[in-house]
């Protein structure tokens, strides 16, 4: 499925943004994010997968929280959130239908609501507490983290986070839009209403600002073909990227 370069040479693309960036003659901040994709294959199913990491930095003068979102791909999904079939951010969410709690580190767990609190069935020591009071519901983490998250405007039963809560008490906030049925991120932005991370859906392209109006701004752009990612560039490296081709191996599967 996934070419990292884009040809039959060992990663050319890195290579040639690599001797830019030693020569001198070039400093820009996109150089970051050429190492910033991973691949592999799951021992448990063979299925092979890929994750590309967009760290939005710090926010609230430097306060933080970090939020790292990882956008993944799993020839198991199906969903489209403006990134390609199969492509899904890492962001907590509760599905009511499925009664499923998918948190930030891509794990997935069954969930049951009784009262004011959740439970898992299937798991002995829970990674999270999870709150649910009237149209909010509270996903707490071991690091102090707390994750405040809201049903999706027209689907009642998709929750997505809204606030993300750093144990310092600094905030992100996640805006996001119904499109058919799923949700796509709009921007995150921080406490002061500064916007760290803003997303604009174009058509077949999805471009991603990293940092929007300040000197480490990095633009990256998801390209579609049929539905399908091929291409993901990024601004100010015009000759590199990453390239993903698709076989399906079991039918209504891509991988």
């Amino acid at each position: 499925m996934f070419d990292p370069s884009g040809n039959t040479s060992p990663t050319p693309d890195i290579q040639s943004a690599a001797s830019l960036l030693s020569s001198g003659d070039v400093y820009s901040g996109a150089y970051n994010f050429m190492s910033s994709i991973s691949a592999g294959v799951d021992p448990r199913t063979g299925a092979f997968s890929a994750s590309i990491t967009l760290p939005t930095g710090a926010a609230n003068d430097l306060r933080g929280p970090i939020s790292q979102l990882r956008l993944s791909h799993s020839p198991l999904m199906t969903a489209d959130q403006g990134f390609g079939l199969g492509w899904m951010l890492g962001t907590t969410s509760w599905d009511g239908a499925s009664q499923q709690l998918q948190l930030n580190s891509g794990e997935r767990f069954r969930g049951e609501i009784v009262g004011q609190s959740m439970r898992f069935p299937d798991v002995r020591l829970p990674v999270v507490t999870v709150t649910v009071q009237r149209q909010e519901m509270w996903v707490r983490h071991n690091d102090g983290t707390c994750e405040r998250l809201a049903p999706l405007p027209g689907h009642a039963s998709l929750w997505v986070v809204s606030t993300l809560v750093g144990a310092d008490g600094s905030a992100l906030n996640f805006d996001w839009r119904s499109v058919g049925n799923g949700a796509y991120l709009q921007k995150v932005s921080d406490a002061q209403g500064r916007t760290v991370l803003a997303l604009a859906y174009e058509g077949v392209t999805t471009r991603l600002t990293l940092q929007p109006d300040t000197p480490a701004q990095v633009v990256m752009s998801f390209h579609r073909v049929s539905g399908q990612l091929r291409r993901v560039t990024v601004d100010g490296l015009p000759d590199s990227g990453w390239q993903f081709e698709y076989s399906t191996a079991i039918p209504d599967y891509c991988c």
